[in-house]
């Protein structure tokens, strides 16, 4: 059975503060803005800003949970939780995609080719070389091979290959995924629902439907929690859980219009979300102000603090 609801959201809506966890300014020096414009609901053109640091696609290590991966920018960068150290490894990527169980960040650049680096920045290596788009890489549980989504003249494929980038199988009914988690199982969003695909079995199974205020939205993140054999995924003002036996969903998380969740991961022993929070607000009619937030919560959304960035 699939449960629905309704919610209504505005921009005025107080937004839930948030907890320091180190004591000194993340904004001291903010970045220049950074604007894009998009359509706006009658198809007027909305200028966006982006305010301070331009967070994105952060990532627990999965052999060490005190250690995150994450994209500022067009930059990768590596912090160290419990000492504060911070590398930047790699510059003028497109998109930070995954961290590999064998110690691999994997990221294409603007030539839509992928690449993996290592944590420290050394042994950077091209793992594509055709293909108009290279995109959406995921790994396996233990980290020895990949799923990402290849488009070409010939179509669009879901390719699986090893970590050297290795050709290993193209999967055609699933071009893109979410999350990879044991051996065999992939969870993805397709048009309105949430689905697990078996690779071996090639069975797919939709285990929610999104909520109908939901339908155009992009899913960005799910993974399992094999303790309680939940999908956890979101929606841009929610991170919901799904349990897989049952299909009953709960809210993890609940934000509104100007408070959103755009992207998360979830530490290895599965007790801690990491996740990119962006506070908006509009300054007036055509412009909409936004400030991004790197984040930490527990599993079941409580004590949600901003980790402190000295930039």
């Amino acid at each position: 059975m699939f449960l629905f609801f309704i919610s209504i959201s505005c921009w005025s809506c107080a937004q839930e503060p948030l907890s320091d966890t180190i004591n000194h300014c993340l904004y001291s020096d903010t970045e220049p803005l950074q604007s894009h414009n998009i359509l706006g609901s009658d198809n007027a053109m909305v200028q966006w800003q982006v305010m301070g640091p331009d967070y994105q696609h952060p990532h627990f290590n999965p052999n060490n949970l005190n250690e995150i991966a994450f994209q500022k920018s067009t930059e990768i960068w590596v912090l160290d939780m419990c000492t504060g150290n911070k590398q930047r490894i790699a510059e003028n990527i497109y998109t930070l995609y995954d961290w590999s169980k064998q110690g691999w960040l994997i990221f294409n650049t603007p030539s839509q080719d992928l690449y993996k680096v290592k944590p420290n920045g050394d042994s950077l290596t091209r793992l594509t070389t055709y293909g108009i788009y290279n995109t959406g890489a995921i790994c396996n549980p233990t980290g020895d091979k990949y799923l990402y989504r290849k488009v070409t003249n010939d179509g669009t494929f879901g390719i699986i290959a090893d970590i050297n980038g290795r050709h290993l199988d193209t999967i055609n009914r699933i071009p893109s995924a979410s999350h990879w988690f044991e051996e065999n199982r992939i969870s993805y969003k397709y048009d309105s629902g949430i689905f697990i695909y078996d690779i071996a079995m090639d069975e797919l199974e939709k285990i929610d439907n999104l909520p109908g205020n939901f339908l155009y939205l992009h899913t960005n993140s799910s993974f399992y929690l094999p303790t309680t054999n939940n999908l956890v995924w979101d929606a841009r003002q929610y991170i919901f859980s799904t349990n897989l036996a049952t299909h009953e969903r709960i809210i993890i998380k609940q934000g509104s219009t100007s408070q959103q969740y755009n992207e998360f991961d979830i530490a290895p022993d599965h007790s801690t979300i990491i996740v990119i929070r962006s506070d908006k607000s509009p300054t007036d009619t055509y412009i909409v102000e936004e400030r991004k937030h790197l984040c930490l919560m527990n599993i079941d959304g409580s004590y949600e603090r901003r980790i402190l960035l000295d930039w």
